[in-house]
C-alpha cells in the first residue's frame, strides 16, 4: 500500500480520546485533505478506535504534553 500518510502526526493523535482527533487533525490540514480519497489518503477507521484512556481532563493534549514532559525528567 502506498498512502500518502502523515505517520507521526497519526501516531500523536492515537494517543488522545477518539472524540477530538479529526477535529485536531483537520485543524492541521485545513484545505489540504479537502477533496483526496481514501486512495491517496488512506483509510481513516482508526480515528474511532479509542487506544489510550483515563484522561482526567477535558483538555486530553496538554495532558499528554504533560505526561511527555514528566517522562523526560
Amino acid at each position: 500500500m502506498d498512502f500518502l500518510r502523515m505517520e507521526g502526526e497519526d501516531n500523536y493523535l492515537a494517543f488522545l480520546p477518539v472524540g477530538p482527533r479529526k477535529e485536531i487533525m483537520d485543524s492541521w490540514y485545513v484545505g489540504i485533505r479537502a477533496g483526496m480519497d481514501e486512495r491517496i489518503d488512506g483509510p481513516m477507521e482508526w480515528l474511532d478506535v479509542e487506544i489510550v484512556t483515563d484522561y482526567k481532563t477535558d483538555k486530553p493534549q496538554l495532558e499528554l504534553y504533560g505526561h511527555i514532559e514528566n517522562r523526560h525528567h
